[in-house]
């Protein structure tokens, strides 16, 4: 068996393909619901000064990146206990929405719901034996080569394929999401905040700019402060990815992974910053890991046991998804998944085979995928992941009637798999069974109110069936979540227009309104 690392498809790769499960092909025409050119394309494709309100906007980005700061400290400084009253919860909340809503046009959002439910359920296991296991958090997948991961207000963490591609083993995975998890559990956000008062805006506005870019410009940045100010605040920062370290590490343990695993990655970290510095990502280069870092960190794993070696298939599941749809050479990933099955070249076999059928499906290969999945399911007939693939195979295939009987009974037989239902009312949308996917996208959108696609979907269907409001309130949500606040006023401004004699439906759009123009007024006041 194979270490993971050697995979010819790795995180150097970037995609030309899609970035959500495999759909329908171009070639099934079915009709769409009358809701304008927007909706098709969208189906294509008093705390705070605002001064200091500015500066934290863009210090939520600076103090949680991964790795952030070079050289921690091992005694963490004392920023009293006022820090906590600096931003209140609800203010973190609504600003780290805002800056999602706004990565979403900056960032390409991997929208895969299998791939979201795996990184949802290792991130929430992760905060349930965290130091904020009372705390809402929710998790992204960012499609970028990179080995990164950040975190914003609010418990919003984002993980990019690039790091999932890189780590060996979900406890390397894990560390990285802990480390995360402890900078939103610790306040770093706010303590940070409550450190730069002490300091002038323009003085603060360089220390974010010396973290952010790093280099020459942080250094031209340090120039222009007073130097030793500054330096105490660097230090704060690497007080505080001590503590992430720290913090992190008893997550790991707690959580049932390798403690030892923090170290592990830190170390692969700097093996790719020493010997392939041409391709390593610019945060590893203007923030390069130290020893004392990886040392210390090694240090506080050991003084927990180490647990016996965990085989989650999801985890190799989710790596082998992710080469198979977002290598940029979809046939070159048929072959290599091939090759690794010829080779027992694999960490895990199903998993490969699993990613084969969906790089096979990825390329039109319908016969050879199904092939495959039949394999798998005859060593596992009843996974959802493995029945949601053969029904997506027999769907673009063009027998969707044979598609939505199998796809029917295996829903029915696992209600709470997100990621089948989903595709299932989509597939019921596009064939003109509307009305039978409702109540699906109804019972989801209770369990995934922030995921746009149900929202897209349910107007969708509300299209087909004739409920103009409800389409247009739910591609209003759809541009909301998106961060696309112009595009969603205008929809719920033609909601509001077809709610006929309903009080209850146009009060609710007014407030609805109302709401998204106060977000939006506040923070431009902010900007």
């Amino acid at each position: 068996m194979n270490n993971d690392r050697s995979s010819s498809t790795g995180p150097g790769a970037k995609s030309a393909g899609p970035q959500c499960s495999v759909r329908i092909e171009a070639r099934l025409a079915l009709p769409h619901p009358i809701l304008g050119q927007r909706a098709i394309a969208a189906m294509a494709g008093p705390g705070v000064s605002m001064q200091w309100r500015r500066v934290f906007n863009v210090l939520a980005v600076a103090i949680v990146c991964w790795p952030l700061a070079a050289n921690p400290g091992t005694e963490l400084p004392d920023l009293g206990n006022t820090a906590a009253t600096v931003i209140s919860a609800s203010e973190e909340r609504q600003l780290g929405q805002e800056f999602m809503r706004d990565a979403r046009g900056k960032l390409q959002f991997v929208e895969d719901p299998e791939l979201l439910a795996y990184v949802n359920a290792l991130g929430q296991k992760m905060v349930a034996n965290s130091d904020a296991a009372t705390r809402d958090f929710q998790f992204f997948l960012i499609q970028d080569p990179n080995l990164n991961a950040f975190a914003v207000p609010g418990g919003y963490i984002s993980v990019y394929t690039g790091l999932i591609l890189a780590s060996a083993t979900e406890s390397e995975l894990a560390a990285v999401v802990a480390h995360e998890i402890a900078h939103i559990s610790q306040n770093h956000m706010a303590r940070m905040l409550e450190s730069g008062k002490r300091m002038s805006l323009p003085a603060a506005a360089a220390m974010i700019g010396a973290i952010l870019l790093g280099g020459q410009v942080g250094a031209a940045a340090i120039a222009t402060t007073n130097a030793a100010l500054l330096e105490k605040q660097l230090s704060y920062s690497r007080g505080f990815e001590s503590e992430a370290d720290a913090i992190g590490i008893r997550t790991l343990a707690e959580s049932g992974f390798d403690p030892l695993a923090m170290p592990a990655f830190f170390k692969e970290m700097e093996r790719r910053t020493r010997i392939y510095d041409s391709v390593v990502p610019e945060i590893l280069r203007t923030h390069p890991l130290s020893p004392n870092r990886i040392a210390e960190s090694e240090a506080r794993a050991r003084q927990y046991p180490s647990p016996p070696p965990i085989e989650n298939r999801a985890y190799y599941q989710a790596k082998a998804k992710i080469r198979a749809l977002f290598s940029d050479r979809p046939r070159d990933a048929v072959r290599i998944f091939a090759e690794n099955l010829a080779r027992h070249n694999y960490a895990d076999e199903s998993a490969e085979r699993f990613g084969y059928a969906t790089a096979l499906l990825r390329t039109s290969q319908y016969e050879e995928a199904l092939q495959q999945v039949e394999l798998l399911l005859q060593a596992a007939p009843r996974d959802p992941s493995f029945r949601l693939l053969k029904g997506q195979i027999i769907a673009n295939n063009g027998q969707f009637l044979q598609a939505l009987q199998w796809l029917a009974a295996a829903t029915s037989e696992h209600p709470d798999y997100g990621p089948l239902a989903q595709y299932y009312a989509d597939l019921l949308v596009r064939t003109g069974n509307a009305a039978q996917a409702k109540p699906l996208i109804r019972n989801r959108l209770k369990q995934e109110p922030n995921n746009p696609q149900l929202w897209e979907i349910r107007a969708r269907a509300a299209g087909e069936t004739g409920e103009t409001y409800v389409a247009h309130q739910s591609m209003g949500e759809y541009y909301y979540l998106l961060g696309e606040i112009e595009q969603a006023l205008a929809q719920f401004e033609t909601a509001r227009e077809h709610t006929g004699d309903s009080f209850y439906a146009s009060a609710s759009i007014d407030a609805r309104i109302e709401e998204i123009r106060a977000e939006n007024r506040d923070k431009k006041s902010r900007n």
